[in-house]
This record gives C-alpha cells, sequence and structure tokens, in this order.
C-alpha cells in the first residue's frame, strides 16, 4: 500500500520529496499519517535517503527539511525518532553545506522543532551540532529569521534540565566569537523584537 510512487524503473517511494511539489508534500505527510507508523516510517527513510541521493540540489533539501519538521510536529515520539535516526545528520550536513539565507532558517526551525522534546535533545546536544548553529549564527549574523531560530534552539540545548545542558553551556563559553555577537545583538535595533532570545540565552551563559 503506497501512496505515491515514482516511475520508469524507478524505486517506488511513499514519500517522493524529490518529485513533489511544496504544496503537495504536506498533504502526503499528513496521508501517511493517516495510514499508520508502518508507512510513516518508510516515508521517513525515504525522505532521509532523497536528501542524500540529491544533496546538491537545494530545493530537494528544502523539501526535505520541510518533511521532517511536518512529520515531527506536535509529537515527542517523532522528535525523538528523527534526532535519533539519521534525521540530525542529514540536517547538519544542510546546515553545513547549504548556505543560503532561506535554507540555513529551515533548517534552524526544524532542528528547533526537534528539540521540543527532551528526548531529542540528548542526540542534538552533540559539539558537531552546537558548532553548525554557531556557525549558522556567526555566518547569517544580520539576518534575524536564521538567528532566531538558532538561538532558540540552543537555548533549548542549554536548559539547565537539558539532558546535556552543562556541556553544551561549556561548548557556548569556549565561542569568543559567539559570545561577542550575543553582546552585539542587545544594541542591533533589527533584533528589538527578538531582543527576549537573546536575553534568555545571555542569563543562561552567564549563569
Amino acid at each position: 500500500d503506497t501512496i505515491c510512487t515514482g516511475g520508469g524503473g524507478r524505486k517506488e517511494y511513499v514519500l517522493p520529496i524529490d518529485t513533489l511539489s511544496c504544496e503537495d508534500l504536506e498533504g502526503a505527510v499528513e496521508a501517511l499519517k493517516q495510514k499508520g507508523k508502518v508507512l510513516l516510517e518508510r516515508g521517513f527513510y525515504d525522505c532521509l535517503e532523497l536528501m542524500s541521493e540529491n544533496f546538491p540540489i537545494r530545493e530537494t533539501q528544502s523539501k526535505g527539511l520541510i518533511a521532517l519538521f511536518l512529520l515531527s510536529l506536535h509529537s515527542d515520539e517523532w522528535r525523538a525518532k528523527i534526532a535519533d535516526s539519521g534525521g540530525q545528520e542529514a540536517i547538519l550536513s544542510i546546515l553545513v553545506t547549504h548556505q543560503d539565507t532561506q535554507t540555513q532558517a529551515q533548517a534552524c526551525a526544524t532542528l528547533y522543532n526537534l528539540a521540543i522534546a527532551p528526548l531529542a535533545r540528548r542526540f542534538l546536544s552533540e559539539p558537531p551540532m552546537v558548532q553548525g548553529l554557531v556557525t549558522a549564527v556567526i555566518s547569517h549574523r544580520t539576518c534575524p529569521e536564521v538567528v532566531v531560530m538558532a538561538l532558540k534552539t540552543l537555548k533549548l540545548l542549554t536548559l539547565p534540565w537539558s539532558d546535556k545542558g552543562v556541556v553544551v553551556k561549556q561548548l557556548l563559553c569556549k565561542e569568543p566569537d559567539f559570545m561577542g555577537i550575543l553582546l552585539e545583538f542587545q544594541h542591533d535595533a533589527a533584533f528589538d523584537a527578538h531582543n527576549s532570545v537573546v536575553s534568555d540565552m545571555m542569563s543562561l551563559l552567564y549563569a
């Protein structure tokens, strides 16, 4: 029982993110959710496979991020599963490689959605992911849509009751460029509407 398939000898996918339009993607994910856990898991692994096979193609990565966001929306179980089953590696690769603002913002928003689940934070708190988020803040410091989502994610990872909150805090405090940029944001009019995010981050790091 499949929802969407490829043609012309191509492997069948229940979630062919490389051929679905962004408009159809939400409906396809919702259809999988209605079909049950087995097809939903197959759709998730289809998504990861197609993201890997089409890594240089920004549009496919963008649709993959949308699919991961939709799969994990309102579900801590799926947030943890995606973080533990290859999803975080796929998102980190995008964060490191695809530097356009839209994709960076999508990647940070997807990570934030995953980090809402306490169990997922354990998998997202490894040094490469923390470094990836720090680099996103530094490299896109003039883009609030990237910076705010990256900081919101780092805030969740740094919370004292998060599984590795102390470790993440130590990693961030060793990043002088990151700490300096946080101070700049407090006096940057572009971030006035998001000042609480910056202030919360500073409070956690200096506590």
